[in-house]
């Protein structure tokens, strides 16, 4: 629970943050990501789960065990703090 908390704080500052740089067409963007972001990290049960084919029509390969629960969270933490790690940076 407190992380989905601490997301939510994250989220919320990446979208300001979004609006102080770009305004309301990087609010637009950064919601989508924040919500992408939270995919990974509230729902990985759904994401990791996944066994099947994966890849175009002419070709792919075959996912055939589940991606560890905690390397997708992880993944989902790392995306969900790189755009405030990358203002901090270059500011």
């Amino acid at each position: 629970m407190v992380s989905k908390l601490i997301s939510l704080i994250i989220g919320v500052l990446n979208i300001i943050l979004a609006f102080y740089i770009k305004g309301l067409e990087g609010v637009l963007y950064s919601v989508i990501y924040v919500l992408l972001c939270y995919l990974l990290i509230w729902i990985t049960v759904i994401q990791s789960g996944y066994v099947g084919h994966s890849g175009s029509l002419s070709g792919g390969f075959y996912i055939t065990q589940e991606s560890p629960k905690n390397l997708v969270r992880f993944m989902g933490w790392v995306i969900l703090l790189l755009p405030i790690i990358i203002y901090f940076l270059f500011l």
